[in-house]
C-alpha cells in the first residue's frame, strides 16, 4: 500500500487496505472530517491542496494523484 492509502487509511480509523478505486464517500466518513482529514495529510506530507484539485475527485486514487501531482511541483 502507498504511503498516501497508509496515512489515510490510519486518519480515517481503518488497519486495512484502502484501494484506489473506493470511491470517496464509501469511506464511512462525512464532508466535514474529509476536510479535516484532507488538512491532516496535507501537514503531514508537506503538500498543499487547493479547492479546485478537490473538484473531480471521486476515488481514493483520484485523491492519490491530486495529492502526487502537488508534491511533485512542490518538489
Amino acid at each position: 500500500m502507498s504511503e498516501f492509502r497508509q496515512r489515510l487509511a490510519k486518519a480515517i480509523g481503518r488497519s486495512e487496505e484502502i484501494e484506489r478505486k473506493r470511491p470517496i464517500d464509501e469511506l464511512g466518513v462525512d464532508s466535514f472530517a474529509l476536510v479535516d482529514i484532507i488538512v491532516r495529510l496535507q501537514e503531514e506530507l508537506g503538500v498543499r491542496i487547493f479547492q479546485e484539485d478537490l473538484a473531480e475527485v471521486k476515488t481514493v486514487g483520484d485523491l492519490e494523484d491530486v495529492f502526487e501531482s502537488r508534491a511533485k511541483e512542490s518538489g
